[in-house]
């Protein structure tokens, strides 16, 4: 495990606590303090979740300290190195070039070299028989009209990257799902109908808290948007504690989601819990179904 030679951390909190002292404590009293150290994930799981949702937002300027904290946590840099690659297919690859120049100083002043990083041709696993299976259902509803799409992902995506030894199966489904939450939250706030509907399978269902909302299907979920925004104003969800299992094709999730919405003035706060059952739709993972729990709420938290 590679030891950081100098102060950066603490130069971070230092940064943090000139300008903003509650956000300080916050950050080290309940994010790393508690939210960090729930026994749920393993700090090392915790740290590819925390990295792969940084990439997929484009955060580059948090991903130095969270890096530390990842190789810290007995994230190999090799290991890193794969989960930049991997999410590039995921997040796109202006995503995962500004996740490169933002790892290499951390890379550098840890002293780590290119011969524990995972080479550009490696020998790969063996092609799991349900991968097989389902790049065959994408030849037949995709062949015909994106021949492109299959292409890649029967060649490059399956075929190649997936089957890559520099990260672990479990732990690109980790990463991958990671990523679904962040576009989910981003298109869902920004009333991107189209983007947030994306987030789900073809037939999947989200049972909303709105009472009476219950979308299923592509339509019937972009149309659930512009009630979302009618109901709640100015929306900002966050979503933390994920625990996520995942088999073959198939995954669970549970999470905290923090939800915050803005409308005629006063400021409402709402403690969720997701439930998800995911699919692996053509090389991404997608909600086939999406559960809305509410556990609290706090209301006008400001005018």
């Amino acid at each position: 495990m590679q030891t950081s030679p100098d102060t950066s951390s603490a130069d971070a909190f230092d940064g943090i606590r000139a300008v903003s002292p509650a956000l300080e404590r916050y950050t080290t009293d309940v994010l790393l303090g508690n939210v960090c150290k729930r026994p749920q994930l393993s700090a090392r799981d915790r740290s590819i979740v925390t990295l792969a949702v940084l990439i997929a937002r484009n955060q580059s300027a948090e991903l130095p300290f969270y890096l530390d904290l990842a190789l810290d946590s007995g994230l190999e840099p090799g290991e890193i190195s794969e989960l930049i690659t991997h999410l590039a297919f995921y997040s796109g690859w202006a995503n995962a070039r500004a996740a490169v120049k933002a790892t290499k100083p951390v890379f550098e002043r840890r002293a780590i070299t290119p011969a524990q990083l995972a080479p550009a041709s490696v020998d790969l696993l063996p092609l799991d028989p349900a991968a097989v299976a389902q790049l065959e259902t994408a030849e037949q509803y995709f062949g015909a009209v994106a021949p492109g799409l299959v292409h890649f992902s029967t060649d490059v995506l399956f075929g190649n990257l997936w089957l890559r030894r520099g990260l672990s199966t479990r732990d690109r489904s980790l990463a991958t799902v990671s990523t679904v939450d962040a576009k989910y939250n981003f298109a869902i706030d920004e009333g991107n109908a189209e983007e947030w509907a994306s987030c789900f399978t073809a037939d999947g269902a989200f049972n909303a808290a709105i009472e009476g909302e219950q979308p299923r299907g592509t339509e019937q979920l972009k149309a659930f948007v512009p009630t979302g925004t009618t109901t709640f104003g100015t929306m900002y969800h966050f979503t933390t504690n994920e625990i996520i299992s995942a088999d073959g094709e198939n995954a669970r999730q549970k999470c905290y989601l923090q939800f915050f919405s803005k409308k005629d003035g006063a400021i409402n706060g709402y403690i969720c819990v997701y439930d998800d059952w995911l699919k692996r739709e053509n090389g991404a993972w997608k909600y086939n179904r999406r559960d809305v729990i509410s556990k609290d709420q706090f209301s006008h938290l400001a005018a």
